[in-house]
């Protein structure tokens, strides 16, 4: 109950105060603008950098110079590292082409005018791929064509396509063919070349083919294969991260494996990075030191200004908690406005974000049942005032006027009358003495408003040589400066 009528004579007051409060809300919205301006400028060029390097793949591409022998234990290492990416064997480079042509158009023989495409083996969550034709694996007579080739065959997705593979062995010219499907047509920008991606089964089994041996699986005729290990003289490898580039580098380089990345230009934009996000945390401390002064120079100043009105809210009852948060809610609107937040949102935070602070809010802070309905009726953020105060089921206020009447205090006799002074009190208890050479003089001497004691620092300037007389009203031969 008394939370909500504190929230309402807060408000009130703000609204009472709308000049020095819209200047508070303009001071610190021109602390937070040069870092909302700033904030924007770096997410919207470092950002946006760091974001079109991931999403250009050849980015996080490791490339092998040479060839080597890679078997499968090293693709093992490889592939249980955390920033490797993607992994595949790649076979040599001479054997990994593949001539296509249109089923419709095979009849016996070569046609006039063959495609030869590039393979390029490919597996689950190819990086050059799964943008387009998803993260799933290739069936083993299915391919993936760039837009060079598409052209050239006129294929789209679901073409079929008759893949021949051409072999010389000694004088006589040997050919075998598998019939393929195109999964998809990757854009021009994904690869600017004559390839096809295949199931790294079609790339080894080409390879096999043009050696001399034969492939069963697909009818391919020639010598047996061998049972040893096969070993591949190249790889395709993409890190999982920009970072995870130079640190696949070192590694492979630790191994005396030459590879081209394009870890130097990843490089630089981190460095920007990190000195913007350098410049942006000096900027950001500087302006949230001022925005911490400005709002706490605005509680201070209202903390003294409502001396009075504070006083008296703490006699009619109130406890500290809620005189704290008198000044407290008034300071949390002006930041929230001044922070650009909605008006809604403003009130949200002043309302039930402060019940939910101080463990409140299964009592207060919201509207439901089991809870205290306490009610501030107020008008729209043009001419924000509030109408009327429910609390306890009661309405407490109506257009400013307190609609209930608080009974005084009754205090027990055993706490009355419990000060006993040696000497009485007299006008002579309230002299002041100051040294025959003092300017002026401060003293601490205790005012009175209207039922609320308090003391304040006086400064009086001496007039004559003389002892100073002055009375608790300041009066006397110093003049007080109030």
């Amino acid at each position: 109950m008394r939370f909500s009528i504190i929230c309402g004579m807060a408000l009130r007051d703000y609204w009472h105060e709308r000049a020095l409060s819209l200047c508070a809300v303009l001071a610190l919205a021109t602390v937070l603008a040069p870092l909302l301006i700033l904030f924007g400028v770096r997410n919207g060029v470092i950002s946006n950098l760091q974001e079109r390097l991931l999403q250009d793949p050849r980015n996080l591409e490791i490339v092998p110079v040479g060839s080597g022998k890679y078997g499968k234990a090293f693709f093992e290492e490889l592939r249980k590292r955390p920033d490797v990416g993607y992994v595949v064997p790649q076979t040599r480079a001479i054997a990994a082409t593949i001539g296509l042509l249109p089923a419709s158009e095979k009849k016996g023989g070569l046609p006039p005018n063959p495609v030869n495409v590039s393979l390029i083996p490919s597996g689950a969550g190819d990086p050059l791929t799964r943008r387009f034709a998803g993260s799933a694996a290739l069936k083993d007579d299915e391919i993936i064509l760039t837009a060079p080739a598409a052209d050239k065959l006129g294929a789209r997705a679901g073409t079929i396509l008759t893949g021949r593979v051409t072999r010389a062995r000694g004088m006589t010219r040997e050919q075998a063919e598998t019939p393929l499907r195109v999964k998809a047509v990757l854009p021009l920008s994904a690869l600017q070349k004559e390839a096809a991606f295949v199931p790294p089964s079609l790339a080894e089994d080409a390879e096999t083919y043009r050696d001399g041996m034969g492939v069963p699986e697909r009818g391919w005729t020639g010598t047996a294969r061998g049972d040893g290990e096969r070993l591949y003289p190249s790889f395709r490898l993409y890190a999982g991260n920009l970072d995870g580039v130079a640190s696949l580098r070192d590694f492979l380089g630790a191994r005396n494996i030459d590879v081209y990345t394009r870890a130097e230009e990843i490089e630089n934009v981190k460095m920007l990075d990190r000195s913007t996000t350098l410049v942006f945390g000096l900027i950001c401390l500087a302006a949230g030191v001022g925005f911490l002064a400005s709002t706490a120079s605005n509680l201070v100043a209202a903390i003294r200004r409502k001396r009075r009105v504070l006083g008296i809210i703490r006699l009619m009852g109130f406890s500290g908690a809620d005189i704290v948060c008198f000044p407290l809610m008034q300071t949390l609107f002006t930041s929230a406005l001044g922070m650009g937040l909605d008006f809604v949102k403003a009130i949200q935070m002043v309302t039930v974000n402060c019940a939910r602070a101080f463990n409140l809010e299964r009592e207060i802070g919201g509207l439901a049942p089991g809870r205290r309905a306490d009610i501030n009726i107020t008008t729209g953020p043009e001419n924000f005032r509030v109408l009327s105060t429910f609390a306890g089921g009661r309405r407490i206020t109506e257009d400013g006027k307190l609609l209930v009447h608080y009974g005084t205090a009754v205090h027990e006799p055993c706490v009355l009358n419990t000060m006993h002074l040696k000497n009485p009190i007299t006008a002579d208890s309230f002299k002041l003495h100051a040294p025959e050479s003092a300017k002026k003089v401060k003293a601490i001497v205790m005012d009175t408003l209207p039922y609320i004691p308090f003391t304040n620092r006086r400064v009086w300037r001496r007039a004559a040589r003389s002892l100073v007389r002055a009375s608790a009203s300041g009066c006397g031969k110093f003049s007080p400066r109030c």
